[in-house]
């Protein structure tokens, strides 16, 4: 178990630094209850279930590894010091491992050769190739992985609709009978871009949006087009709906309908206007961070690499 001094210590540092957007918007009290979710939930239950870790193993098979390597650790490094590391792996792929540092009491950006040294050697099994952190957006001379975009319904909802609103309708789904169409685009798209960063969510992943009356099939100008879902999520700071997949037909693809569509499921999603609508877009993905901004979605944090390779 954490230290409770410890485990204070790293939710107090997350909230002084939580994005100004995210206690203006939901409350200091919110997010310090989000956090503590995610800290809690998603990261100490990971130092101490051997299942979840088994699991977790069985995902990302390693030569070598033992489940108990997928345990995420905390460091103490000085003083009051201290961080928690997650070992990680880019879209599940095990060619690709890295380490989170996933909480910390202080600005690991003063200390990051330290900390990458320290992370490599620890999970040295998964012979991880770089680290990442969380920061404001805009960090100047650091990659960026993966930036957090997020905006409350009622904003986006106030907004001009963008072009090609007209072309894109929406349709709620009850039932997962349209999964082997929807993974026969990902076939596709990986076919023509096996690099691509987007991947396919599981039936169980979907049947989760479903639930939460999130999913639905896009049609551009009557045809059946690709497949959009949200779900209720927390993640770190924020609680609201998060954008888990948006694909659309190859041939829709290039024609400037992102923007359209999700306007057409900001206004289907069954969310009050102050709830939150948030989503995680890579850091090389221009196209997707520009429609975001179009629809009126900003960057909230920004998770950065290092070093850079």
């Amino acid at each position: 178990m954490i230290a409770p001094d410890l485990r204070r210590a790293f939710l107090d540092y997350e909230l002084k630094r939580a994005p100004s957007y995210a206690i203006d918007t939901l409350g200091t009290d919110a997010v310090l209850e989000n956090l503590s979710r995610k800290l809690d939930r998603a990261t100490i239950a990971q130092m101490e279930d051997y299942a979840a870790v088994q699991k977790y193993a069985e995902l990302c098979p390693v030569a070598g590894a033992d489940p108990v390597d997928y345990f995420n650790k905390i460091i103490e490094l000085d003083g009051d010091r201290a961080i928690c590391l997650v070992p990680s792996f880019e879209n599940l792929d095990v060619e690709r491992p890295f380490v989170l540092v996933n909480f910390s009491t202080f600005d690991v950006v003063d200390r990051l050769e330290e900390i990458w040294e320290r992370a490599a050697f620890e999970y040295r099994t998964f012979r991880p190739v770089r680290l990442s952190f969380n920061g404001p957006p805009g960090l100047p001379d650091f990659d960026a992985d993966i930036h957090t975009y997020a905006s409350t319904f009622g904003e986006l909802r106030a907004r001009p609709y963008p072009s090609g609103y007209d072309r894109i309708a929406l349709g709620a789904e009850t039932n997962l009978d349209f999964y082997d169409r929807y993974a026969e685009l990902y076939l596709r798209l990986k076919e023509k871009s096996p690099g691509h960063p987007s991947f396919q969510e599981s039936r169980e992943s979907l049947t989760r949006v479903m639930n939460d009356q999130g999913l639905f099939s896009i049609f551009v100008d009557g045809n059946w087009a690709g497949i959009f879902g949200a779900r209720n999520e927390y993640e770190r700071y924020l609680h609201g709906f998060c954008v888990i997949e948006e694909i659309l037909a190859e041939e829709y693809r290039g024609q400037h309908l992102g923007a359209a569509l999700q306007r057409r499921a900001i206004e289907a999603i069954p969310a009050d206007d102050r709830t939150v609508l948030f989503g995680t877009i890579d850091g090389k993905n221009i196209a997707s961070q520009r429609t975001a901004e179009r629809v009126g979605r900003r960057p909230i944090y920004t998770a950065y690499w290092y070093p850079r390779v």
